[in-house]
């Protein structure tokens, strides 16, 4: 799968390889400089452990990756408005689980880290940090506030239900127990940004276009054992350009206009016409392109190579990641692969997703990506944002934040991306009888790769 290593000068330079993965706003670099300090003397003096607050991202354990991402990234929102420590619980009921510190070296890469990762693991940190010991069972693994009058726990959950307030209420005021436990498989940012009380501030550090992707920069950086194989396949076998393709195969995709499930996937080669349309449209020179494909599906990899090379065009792809049912996350080795392979498309100039796909989305929001889906009839979905806006948290909370800008964008894109059954009901606009999102996206001038803007 890998090409002969291309003329040195055309490989991706070292000192820019994996630069776009570093928090760019001054106003978040000043905060997570704050933020890592604060988390650091918690887990140094006992004394401040017991004084801290703390929110504690729980996963669900068969959630895929592209599921929990987005939800921990809005938990460190949450915890840099709120002022609290961030602790993660990533729980897996795989075959062979992995860690969240065999995936993630969180702040390792910040000004001043010297490559230190901050320890967040709930497992990790159950005996250091006295309010986790009654929370976090050792022997399950498990996180729950205690229940019952005897208990005497500063705890409280907070779960998908819960969503429907988080626009409107004042997070310090209302949440002040010292431990939060916050239970999501979404995308509930949005709220924060939507929110009278913390809005401003969110925008400040964050700014609106791309706000997944500022935090991940800083919190979900690969362990160097995953970047090491990125850097090094990158060097050796990626151009100046670099397009990459997510192509799920295995797992049906949404196809809209309310059928929710159960949609054929269409054929690979309309995922490689239209990346190769992308690389026309923007100009990039044919012998300076790389097309990257992650796949699930072996004919996938045979179908590229007779597609684009017919085309005496040159695509690679990672070896020794394996296949299955919504990925394959039988062993370790998998569960790495796919944080590889995700990482890998978001350090390209543009990605081609699978419609409805969480890795799609989050690996090109990761990497400050406006990307194109495409869809099971074989037209495209274009994000307008690089957002994992489809994995939006949009149960229960619109007529308190509808009218927000930001919103307007979010409950539209997913609505069109929704796989959630129900949606076309409660998103139903008033008057007209149609779908916001429904419609394709209306022609316009291509978004700016990175590199006409600078990045």
């Amino acid at each position: 799968a890998e090409a002969a290593p291309v003329p040195r000068e055309r490989a991706l330079a070292a000192e820019t390889w994996g630069s776009k993965h570093l928090p760019r706003r001054p106003a978040l670099r000043d905060a997570l400089e704050e933020y890592r300090r604060r988390h650091g003397e918690v887990l140094n003096d006992r004394g401040a452990a017991k004084r801290a607050k703390y929110l504690v991202y729980v996963s669900g354990g068969n959630d895929g990756y592209g599921n929990r991402m987005p939800g921990v990234v809005s938990a460190l929102a949450w915890a840099l408005v709120s002022g609290r420590v961030l602790l993660v619980h990533w729980q897996d009921s795989f075959e062979e689980p992995a860690a969240w510190g065999e995936l993630f070296a969180p702040f390792s890469r910040e000004p001043g880290a010297d490559g230190r990762a901050l320890e967040m693991d709930t497992m990790a940190l159950r005996e250091r940090i006295p309010a986790l010991e009654p929370i976090i069972s050792r022997k399950s693994r498990s996180a729950s506030c205690p229940k019952g009058a005897s208990s005497k726990t500063d705890c409280e959950e907070i779960e998908r239900d819960a969503y429907k307030t988080l626009g409107t209420l004042d997070f310090n005021a209302r949440f002040t127990a010292q431990t939060l436990l916050f239970k999501s498989d979404d995308f509930p940012l949005p709220l924060l940004q939507a929110n009278v009380h913390h809005e401003a501030e969110v925008e400040r550090l964050l700014g609106t276009t791309n706000t997944f992707g500022e935090l991940a920069r800083a919190l979900l950086v690969p362990v160097p054992l995953i970047r090491d194989r990125a850097d090094d396949f990158g060097r050796r076998v990626f151009r100046k350009r670099v397009v990459g393709m997510h192509l799920r195969m295995h797992k049906p995709m949404p196809q809209g206009q309310g059928s929710v499930r159960g949609a054929k996937v269409p054929e690979p080669i309309v995922f490689f016409r239209t990346a190769h349309a992308i690389a026309a449209a923007r100009g990039y020179a044919p012998d300076e392109t790389t097309y990257f494909l992650a796949t699930d599906d072996e004919r996938a990899r045979d179908a590229a190579h007779a597609y684009f090379g017919e085309h005496s065009l040159h695509v690679v792809w990672m070896d020794g990641v394996t296949f299955g049912q919504d990925g394959d996350r039988s062993s370790k080795a998998a569960l790495l692969n796919a944080v590889l392979d995700m990482y890998m498309l978001s350090l390209g100039d543009e990605v081609v997703g699978s419609y409805g796909s969480s890795f799609s989305a989050v690996a090109s929001s990761w990497g400050d990506i406006v990307r194109y889906d495409i869809r099971a009839d074989g037209t495209y979905w274009q994000s307008l944002l690089p957002e994992p806006c489809w994995r939006f948290a949009s149960r229960g909370h619109g007529d308190v934040i509808a009218e927000h800008q930001i919103s307007v964008y979010h409950f539209a894109c997913h609505q069109g991306a929704s796989t959630w059954k129900g949606w076309k009901t409660e998103f139903l606009a008033e008057g007209d009888g149609k779908v916001a999102g429904e419609a394709a996206v209306p022609s316009q001038a291509p978004a700016k790769s990175h590199h006409q803007r600078g990045h």
